[in-house]
């Protein structure tokens, strides 16, 4: 497994990956014009041509993690100043970037964009160096009725063999080093850097500055 995924603490084990990136319909905009940076969105030419899933709370703290808060949170605000359509789903925001009703995503994940290719929609993606990663861990419960099939469980979906059966069958971004997502560069030279998790109070008050900042409210 990609050490840089592994939980600090040994509590969980991953299983898949989401990575954030820039979406955008490849009909609608030049090559020219493909963001090379988040930076690039806040250029007036963008304005009522970008979207954005409206709990993307991982990726808000991710950016303000290794940006600094003041600067991602200066950063979003210009961005925003361009009014992007929020909606609710990552499926629909794809599918929303490549019918062209949005020709940009702000964000979304990086298997979701590659699905949509596989549809022969017209989309790409960009990935920001370093990319916000969002782990999906297997957990085996303290008090679970059968802790030995949980154990089996976990040990095979991050076996070799396991991993390669969500990418064939779920188009997942996978966590070993020896099976390759579909196609690789969905992660081939990018850096990962591992979103925080989040609950609580933490959470609810993230969730509000995201609200306030991309929802006005």
């Amino acid at each position: 497994i990609i050490k840089e995924l592994l939980d600090p603490d040994g509590m969980t084990t991953p299983v898949y990956i989401n990575t954030n990136v820039i979406q955008y319909n490849t009909k609608q905009v030049a090559k020219a014009d493909v963001p090379k940076s988040y930076e690039d969105l806040t250029q007036p030419k963008w304005k009522g041509k970008l979207c954005l899933e409206d709990s993307d709370f991982e990726w808000f703290v991710g950016l303000q993690s290794f940006l600094g808060k003041e600067k991602a949170l200066a950063l979003f605000k210009r961005i925003a100043a361009n009014q992007p359509a929020v909606r609710n789903g990552h499926g629909l925001v794809s599918d929303l970037v490549a019918a062209g009703e949005c020709p940009i995503a702000i964000n979304n994940y990086g298997n979701q964009v590659a699905r949509a290719q596989k549809k022969g929609a017209p989309t790409d993606f960009v990935a920001i160096n370093p990319v916000v990663t969002i782990v999906a861990p297997v957990v085996v419960s303290k008090n679970a009725p059968h802790p030995n099939a949980g154990k089996l469980y976990a040990n095979w979906i991050t076996s070799k063999e396991g991993q390669e059966f969500i990418v064939k069958n779920g188009g997942r971004i996978p966590v070993r080093v020896d099976v390759d997502p579909d196609p690789p560069k969905l992660t081939k030279g990018l850096k990962l850097h591992v979103a925080s998790r989040m609950e609580g109070k933490e959470l609810k008050e993230v969730q509000a500055l995201y609200r306030q900042i991309w929802q006005g409210r």
